[in-house]
C-alpha cells in the first residue's frame, strides 16, 4: 500500500471526518460511473456507492486493505453490483 493511502487510512481510523469527506467527494462520482457499467439504474448505483462508503466509515477498524484505497473501493463496487440480490 502506498504511503499516502496508509496516512489516509490512519486518519480515517482516527475518525477524521474532514479526511473522510475529502475521500468521499474524490471517489463518489467516479465510483458511480463505474457502477453504471454494471447496473443501468443511476439511483441504484448511487445507493450502492453511498452504502459502501458508509460501511467503510463505520468498519474501518476491521477492514484490511492490502493494495490501495482505490482498488478496495472499485473492487467493492464491482462486487456489490455483480452479487446483489435482484429480488
Amino acid at each position: 500500500m502506498k504511503v499516502e493511502d496508509k496516512i489516509l487510512l490512519g486518519e480515517i481510523k482516527n475518525r477524521n471526518r474532514k479526511i473522510f469527506e475529502a475521500l468521499f467527494y474524490e471517489y463518489y462520482p467516479h465510483l458511480i460511473r463505474y457502477a453504471e457499467g454494471f447496473i443501468f439504474d443511476r439511483q441504484a448505483c448511487e445507493d450502492i456507492v453511498q452504502n459502501l462508503l458508509i460501511y467503510f466509515w463505520e468498519n474501518t477498524q476491521r477492514i484490511d486493505i492490502q493494495l490501495s484505497l482505490k482498488s478496495y473501493f472499485y473492487q467493492s463496487v464491482r462486487n456489490r453490483c455483480c452479487y446483489r440480490d435482484w429480488e
